[in-house]
């Protein structure tokens, strides 16, 4: 009876619960990912590889010529 009424009174310890797995979240690095696909030879900043960027994007969603020029010209 003693012992019924200690373990409702003090009960005994559980475990922590485990923390959370993190989401899984890739290693996006821009500059590594378009020297491992273009090789050594061109050399990428932060800046160019955003320009490259929005170029695929526009030309995807068939942007003007001009502009496309525009950014082309921004990259030399």
């Amino acid at each position: 009876m003693q012992r019924r009424s200690r373990t409702v009174v003090n009960p005994p310890p559980t475990p922590p619960p485990a923390p959370p797995q993190p989401a899984f979240q890739p290693n996006l690095n821009v500059n590594n990912l378009f020297q491992n696909i273009l090789g050594d030879g061109l050399k990428l900043d932060s800046e160019k590889a955003l320009i490259l960027m929005m170029l695929f994007v526009l030309y995807k969603n068939k942007a003007d010529v001009k502009l496309l020029i525009a950014l082309g010209y921004l990259l030399l």
